[in-house]
């Protein structure tokens, strides 16, 4: 997942690993902890596996800056990770986000069938959710715990709506752009 995030990055231009966490850390937010020992011993791995090079740039401060860069093999790994489904897991949104930073670099045709994966995705999610609304009101809960249960039943709806909402608004733009 980390690796993805990586290669998507240095897609662009090469980057410290503290820029590195730096932006993954404002796109995974407060729900997770970004350390730099998660960042540098991943920048080592895909250095030793050749999809990056890592070398060391002089600073004003006492210890040297690692920067990474993509190289072909890296760039060929990060397009099949672009093509690849995306398996159906707690990190299923993150790796939806990493390919929609990523969209510039891939053609309307992966940009259109990354976005209508996500839209069946939550599609689904939202048919699942539904269903399991109607059997939860048969369960025989206490009142109380039912309500509180219902609202987030409905708090998630609402979020699955508002991103069926945005994936429809991708689309139509994408689609627009082609036309044109």
């Amino acid at each position: 997942m980390y690796e993805f995030f990586v290669l998507s990055e240095l897609m662009d231009e090469p980057l410290s690993g503290y820029k590195l966490q730096f932006v993954l850390q404002k796109i995974v937010g407060n729900s997770r902890k970004i350390s730099f020992g998660v960042i540098y011993p991943l920048l080592d791995k895909l250095a030793k596996g050749g999809l990056i090079k890592v070398r060391l740039a002089d600073t004003q401060l006492k210890r040297k800056k690692k920067i990474a860069s993509i190289t072909p093999q890296g760039k060929q790994r990060f397009l099949e990770l672009m093509q690849e489904p995306i398996e159906i897991n707690q990190n299923t949104d993150f790796m939806y986000k990493i390919k929609f930073g990523s969209f510039h670099h891939v053609s309307q045709a992966l940009t259109l069938t990354i976005l209508y994966q996500y839209q069946q995705y939550l599609t689904n999610d939202l048919r699942t959710l539904r269903q399991n609304k109607q059997e939860l009101s048969k369960q025989g809960m206490q009142p109380g715990d039912l309500k509180d249960t219902q609202r987030v039943f409905e708090l998630r709806e609402l979020h699955l709506l508002a991103g069926l909402s945005w994936t429809e608004q991708q689309l139509r733009e994408k689609k627009n752009a082609e036309t044109k």
